[in-house]
């Protein structure tokens, strides 16, 4: 959920740092900010970057600044413990565990960034803006080691948790994360304000922007219900051999696998219902495919493919901070550095693949 208007002074600082930058590393400072903030604080930390794209009245450079932000944020789905995408992965194969791809998956988020930027300087330059509304703030080292608390903290509270209790990911996130949250939130300085009103200011913003999550909720739901629908009814044994006949090269298999999550996002399907399906159709053994590498290519390809779905959850958050429609994002802004950042996914699993066997 986005963030309350009030934010901590320390996550305020580093906000202010990242969208005063000039031009020429803006989309760096956004991406990797976007990144960091989001890989804990998931769509509160995009929320904190927002402010950029919402002032800009350029539609060319607001179109460069949504994408990277959308990139920095979407491509966390990589190595994140606290995003879905790598929970649903962890689910769908079973064998792996968090560490066991997480370092491969942080290197690929570092390639999808550095890639976006790089297709952003060489394809995008032209439209550059020198101006900008919001002026240079120096970030202090009290504020940055702040924020680093904050991130680190939640990150350390979640993984002593899972092996405490030995449990799940999410399971360990519904157990500390509420109270994590309140516990931030009062410990804010308000000499003029009384703790229990600013908990009372909470309550009634979460339920005033609460209603605004459903389509994200809904989509979610009938995604995950659609997956397995399609995994009960075809018979995955039948169409294993059959796709190893048509596409016996397992390099060619991953290319496949990485364009059908931009096919079926592109026509509104949620990439679950791709990890869903795909894991139970065609399990990687089947497929002669390794599950670290099968799980790589499903985080890869996760993140950058939604932000080609005009029915994501980061599509349409970023369509209401940008004023634009979800399918113009989804179908016209992102594409061509989504397609870029697919070709760098997908040299970069093969390679790995090829390096571990």
């Amino acid at each position: 959920m986005q963030a309350p208007a009030e934010e901590s002074h320390s996550l305020g600082a580093v906000r202010a740092n990242i969208v005063s930058q000039p031009p020429g590393r803006r989309f760096l400072y956004l991406a990797f900010g976007a990144h960091i903030l989001g890989t804990v604080l998931n769509i509160a930390g995009l929320s904190l970057l927002t402010s950029i794209v919402e002032k800009q009245e350029n539609m060319l450079l607001k179109r460069r600044l949504s994408v990277a932000l959308m990139q920095g944020f979407t491509s966390a789905s990589c190595w994140s413990p606290f995003y879905i995408g790598m929970i649903v992965v962890l689910v769908a194969l079973p064998s792996l565990t968090w560490t066991d791809v997480a370092p491969a998956g942080a290197l690929i988020a570092l390639c999808i960034v550095l890639s976006g930027w790089g297709f952003d300087r060489i394809a995008l330059r032209g439209s550059r803006v020198t101006s900008t509304k919001i002026n240079l703030q120096a970030i202090g080292l009290r504020d940055a080691g702040r924020a680093i608390f904050i991130l680190i903290s939640l990150v350390g509270l979640a993984m002593v948790t899972v092996e405490l209790i030995d449990t799940a990911i999410p399971v360990a996130l519904a157990l500390i994360a509420p109270s994590y949250a309140l516990i931030w939130y009062g410990s804010q300085n308000k000499r003029d304000e009384k703790r229990a009103h600013r908990y009372s200011k909470l309550a009634r913003h979460v339920i005033r922007n609460l209603p605004k999550f459903r389509n994200e909720s809904l989509v979610f739901v009938a995604a995950n219900m659609f997956g397995v629908g399609i995994a009960a009814v075809l018979p995955s044994e039948d169409l294993s051999a059959t796709l190893n006949v048509l596409v016996p090269s397992a390099d060619a298999k991953l290319l496949l696998l990485i364009a059908t999550f931009l096919v079926c996002s592109a026509v509104g399907l949620h990439p679950i219902i791709v990890v869903i399906s795909v894991s139970a159709i065609f399990p990687p053994s089947a497929l002669g495919l390794s599950d670290w590498i099968v799980a790589l290519t499903f985080l890869g390809s996760w993140g950058i493919s939604t932000m080609v779905s005009p029915f994501s959850g980061t599509t349409l958050f970023m369509s209401r901070v940008a004023g634009v429609q979800g399918h113009v994002i989804g179908w016209y802004w992102t594409p061509p550095t989504v397609l870029f950042g697919a070709i760098v996914v997908g040299g970069v699993v093969i390679l790995l693949r090829h390096l571990v066997i």
